[in-house]
């Protein structure tokens, strides 16, 4: 089975960093501590969005604001054929590297890393609102 982990939002834009700012940065907080669970050293950028283990970004993360409302995603390569992203520039980046939690010599089960990323996010929300 082939997999990435999903999360989206959807709120109200209060104004120009509007309420999703704080959404973004709970995401890559939240990334990070669960792949150090799985013994992942992981890290934000601030120069690219997203979440990268060395050179190579295993999350992605981003938003859409639209119409007064802002819908903040994120991506979390799990298990998957990362092959696609050879075909395009991830992100924009050309010739950014992309990895998973499965070349880490992990190969947890999508739902066990859903359970365990919720709390994460969820604390992650509620200390930065």
């Amino acid at each position: 089975m082939t997999a990435d982990l999903l999360a989206h939002s959807m709120d109200e834009t209060s104004s120009v960093l509007g309420p999703w700012h704080h959404r973004l940065a709970s995401g890559d907080t939240a990334t990070v501590e669960l792949l150090a669970g799985y013994g992942i050293t992981a890290r934000a950028r601030a120069d690219a969005p997203g979440v990268y283990s060395g050179d190579a970004k295993i999350a992605s993360i981003g938003i859409r604001v639209r119409r007064g409302g802002s819908y903040p995603g994120l991506a979390l390569n799990v298990n998957m054929d990362l092959a696609p992203f050879d075909r395009i520039n991830p992100c924009g980046y050309a010739g950014l590297a992309m990895t998973q939690i499965a070349a880490f010599g992990r190969q947890p089960e999508l739902e066990s890393v859903a359970r365990a990323f919720a709390p994460l996010l969820i604390d992650r929300l509620a200390t930065r609102s």
